[in-house]
């Protein structure tokens, strides 16, 4: 999360907003931890909330795309616009 330049008193928030992800059988917290990484700063760079980022690939993911797939494509976009 140091892409978003959030501090440890965010780590709670973070947390949580991942936890919801893997407890809506959207993303194994395994995706999470080695898939994003690569779309944060993108991500970050355009203005899109962290929390929204996982939504978008929660979303794709549900869709059927894997995480790895759903984050090169949205780390694409990103850079695009």
């Amino acid at each position: 999360m140091n892409a978003y330049g959030l501090s440890a008193s965010h780590v709670n928030e973070v947390m949580k907003t991942q936890f919801e992800l893997v407890k809506k059988g959207v993303l194994k917290y395994s995706d999470i931890t080695s898939g994003m990484s690569k779309v944060y700063a993108a991500a970050k760079n355009i203005g899109v909330s962290y929390t929204q980022l996982y939504e978008m690939v929660g979303f794709l993911s549900k869709m059927g795309l894997s995480v790895d797939r759903s984050t090169t494509a949205l780390n694409t976009l990103f850079t695009k616009m």
